[in-house]
C-alpha cells in the first residue's frame, strides 16, 4: 500500500481503516486518522502475516485503535513536537505505539532535538552541564545551554541561571582550584567559586581572578578588603599578613611598605614604631643618647649605665644615671644584676642600693659606712664583722687614753730632777723638738695614702701600720667597743685637741 490515508471510517466488526488478514504486506507513506469499528482495531486489525511499514503513521490514538497479532510493527506518530515530551502510555500488542500522550514543553535547563519525544530523559530532555544554564521553556538545541559568563557560576546540572560569585571568592572549574585564578583562568562556564587566597582579595562579586593586596597591606583568604599594616609593622605586595619591622628598624605609619633604620647609637625591639633603646656602649636619658660614664658599663636596650666594680652609682634619681663615683674603699662591688638598672627600676627604687652595690657589712654613699655589727679594716679595706675586734678596739682605746693622761701626770705633776731622769728625758725632748709631731704627721700622710692615691700596700706593711691608726683616729673595733655614734664623734673630735695640747 503506498500514499494513502484512511480518514473518518467505519466498520461493523474489525479494523476501521484497514484490515490485514495474512501474507507479506507493504505500507509506505499511509497515515490513519480518526476511523472507527464495532468490534475492535478502529485504525487498523493485524490478524496475521508480516508487515513491513515505511512513514505509517497513526494519529489520535486510543486503547482500541489498534487490535490483533501482538506482532504487529506500527510506528505510530507522536503529537510531541521538537522542545517537547510525552507522557504517553504504551499500546500493550503495538510496542512502537503510544496513547494518551501529555506533551509538555521541556525543562528551562534542558533541551530536546528529538521529533516525537515521548519520555522526559537524559535523551529527550537533556539536562544542561553544570557551568551552562537555560532559560528557554521548550528548547530545542543544546546550544540553548549557555555557559556562565565570567565571574558567575551553576554549580548543578539543569540550571536555570548563573550566580554571581560573592565577594571575597573567584569563579573557576575546579572545586579543589584555590589559585585565584592566577596561574589558570575560567572566563566563562565556571562551576563553583573559591575563596581568594591568603593576600588576594576580590573587592566585588563576579571575579574570576583575585587581586593581590598592595605593598603595606595584608589579607587573609576568602576576603573582600586588604587591611593596613599597623604601625611598627610592614608588607610587601600579596601578603597574607604584616611583617615586624626587626630590631633595628621602625615604622610610625599606617600601612608602611618598609622600615626605616635607627639613627646612630640607637636601636628599637622587633615591631617598634620608635627607636628609644641605646646600642651597646650607649644609654638613653630624656630619650637622647649618652656616652657611657667612666667606671660604667652601658649594655644598651632600656638599661641605665651599671657601675663596674669599684664604683658606686646615686641610683636616688634617674638623672643621676651619667655619674659614677670611684670608692675610696674596697666595699663597693659593682653590679651583676641588669634587672634593676632600667628606667622603670631606678624611677620606682625597687632594688636595694646597699644590697646592690656594696659588700657584705657596707652601706651607705660609696659604701663609706660599716653597718651595726660590722667594723672597717685597714689592712682588708672591707667592713669586717665585731666578733674579732671588738675586744681589740676596746683594749687599743683604753690603752691610748692611759698612755695620754700618763704622759700629761708626768709632764705637769712630777718633779723636774724626775723628768729630768735619762729615759724621761729623751720624752721629754721628743715633746720640745717637735719630732714626735713629725713622727705623728708622718704616720697619718703614709696611712692617707690609701685612699688618696689609691695604694695598696704589702699586706705585711699594712698589718702594722693597723696597730698606729689610732694615731689617725681610725680605731679599728671602735665600732664594736660599744661606744655610740655620739660617743665617736666626741672622741674623733676630743682626741686631738688632748693630744695637740700634750705633745
Amino acid at each position: 500500500m503506498l500514499n494513502a490515508k484512511f480518514i473518518d471510517n467505519d466498520a461493523v466488526q474489525y479494523g476501521g481503516g484497514f484490515y490485514i488478514a495474512g501474507g507479506a504486506n507493504t505500507l509506505d507513506d499511509v497515515v490513519l486518522t480518526n476511523n472507527d469499528a464495532q468490534l475492535g482495531g478502529t485504525e487498523y486489525y493485524f490478524n496475521g502475516g508480516s508487515l513491513s511499514a515505511t512513514d505509517f503513521f497513526i494519529t489520535s490514538l486510543t486503547e482500541d485503535s489498534i487490535a490483533g497479532s501482538s506482532s504487529a510493527s506500527a510506528v505510530c506518530e507522536s503529537p510531541c513536537s521538537a522542545g517537547e515530551y510525552g507522557n504517553c502510555s504504551s499500546i500493550s500488542n503495538a510496542p512502537n505505539c503510544y496513547v494518551n500522550c501529555e506533551c509538555a514543553d521541556c525543562f528551562i535547563g534542558t533541551a530536546s532535538s528529538v521529533v516525537g519525544s515521548t519520555l522526559h530523559s537524559d535523551i529527550e530532555c537533556t539536562n544542561c552541564s553544570m557551568g551552562t544554564s537555560s532559560s528557554i521553556v521548550g528548547s530545542t538545541l543544546p546550544s540553548d545551554c549557555v555557559k556562565c559568563t565570567s565571574g558567575s557560576y551553576a554549580s548543578v546540572v539543569a540550571s536555570t541561571s548563573c550566580e554571581a560569585c560573592p565577594i571575597g571568592k573567584f569563579a573557576t572549574d575546579n572545586e579543589t582550584d584555590y589559585g585565584g585564578g592566577l596561574v589558570t583562568q575560567v572566563i566563562s562556564g565556571a562551576i563553583t567559586c573559591n575563596d581568594c587566597p591568603a593576600g588576594y582579595i576580590a573587592e566585588i562579586s563576579s571575579l574570576f581572578v583575585c587581586i593581590a593586596c598592595d605593598a603595606g597591606k595584608a589579607s587573609k583568604a576568602g576576603k573582600g578588603n586588604c587591611s593596613s599594616c599597623p604601625i611598627g609593622t610592614y608588607s610587601e605586595s600579596g601578603q597574607s599578613q604584616c611583617t615586624n619591622c626587626v630590631s633595628g628598624k621602625y615604622n610610625y605609619i599606617v600601612g608602611a611598605q618598609l622600615c626605616v633604620g635607627c639613627d646612630t647609637s640607637k636601636t628599637s625591639s622587633p615591631g617598634s614604631f620608635e627607636c628609644d633603646q641605646a646600642e651597646a656602649g650607649y644609654f638613653l636619658l630624656d630619650n637622647e643618647v649618652q656616652d657611657c660614664p667612666d667606671g660604667t658599663d652601658c649594655l644598651g636596650g632600656y638599661l641605665t649605665p651599671i657601675p663596674q666594680a669599684g664604683y658606686w652609682m646615686d641610683r636616688s634619681n634617674i638623672n643621676y644615671a651619667d655619674h659614677a663615683y670611684k670608692c675610696s674603699r674596697g666595699t663597693c662591688t659593682g653590679s651583676q644584676n641588669s634587672s634593676c638598672w632600667t628606667v622603670g627600676s631606678i624611677e620606682n627604687n625597687t632594688c636595694n642600693n646597699d644590697k646592690l652595690l656594696c659588700k657584705k657589712g657596707a652601706h651607705g654613699p660609696l659604701c663609706g659606712s660599716c653597718q651595726s655589727g660590722y667594723t672597717y679594716s685597714s689592712d682588708e679595706l672591707v667592713c669586717i664583722s665585731c666578733s674579732s675586734e671588738s675586744m681589740i678596739g676596746a683594749i687599743v682605746l683604753l690603752a691610748i687614753g692611759l698612755f695620754f693622761l700618763i704622759l700629761a701626770f708626768l709632764h705637769w705633776k712630777i718633779p723636774i730632777l724626775v723628768w729630768d731622769s735619762y729615759i724621761l728625758m729623751v720624752i721629754r725632748n721628743l715633746f720640745k723638738s717637735g719630732s714626735l709631731k713629725v713622727l705623728i704627721s708622718a704616720y697619718q700622710i703614709i696611712q692617707s695614702i690609701t685612699s688618696s692615691m689609691e695604694v695598696i700596700y704589702p699586706k705585711v706593711f699594712a698589718v702594722s701600720l693597723t696597730w698606729l691608726n689610732f694615731l689617725a683616729l681610725d680605731m679599728p673595733g671602735l665600732e664594736c667597743s660599744g661606744v655610740g655614734v655620739y660617743g665617736r664623734v666626741y672622741f674623733a673630735s676630743l682626741v686631738p685637741i688632748i693630744m695637740a695640747l700634750v705633745v
